[in-house]
């Protein structure tokens, strides 16, 4: 085997590997991505049970981003891609006493999709 057809094999090698690699980054990113949108989603359902149980304290099961971020660990790109990639969490503007959005709302409603044609 001359030098030139082992760096071949070499590099061939190299690349299978890099493959494989990018592979398991992908799907452990994947994974950890869905764990925090079942977080999401658990945790806002849990608030929507507990709000349906007592009304007046649960505030409808609505929750601020920055509340989610708090409770869950999560930072707030976390909770956005969470929230937008999940067929059950509603979100909406809330705006302020000058009428302009100054947060982003978030409930569980596990019929969000067909609700809004999306």
């Amino acid at each position: 085997m001359s030098a030139s057809s082992i760096v071949n094999v070499v590099a061939d090698l190299a690349a299978i590997v890099t493959a494989g690699i990018a592979v398991v980054a992908w799907c452990s990113f994947k994974r950890r991505s869905r764990a925090q949108q079942e977080r999401l989603e658990n945790y806002l359902e849990q608030v929507m049970k507990e709000a349906q149980a007592n009304p007046a304290e649960s505030g409808e099961g609505m929750r601020s981003v920055i509340h989610v971020m708090a409770h869950l660990y999560m930072t707030e790109s976390q909770v956005y891609d969470a929230a937008f990639s999940s067929k059950k969490v509603k979100s909406w503007p809330r705006t302020g006493k000058d009428g302009i959005a100054d947060q982003v709302m978030l409930q569980f409603n596990p019929k969000r999709r067909a609700k809004d044609g999306i």
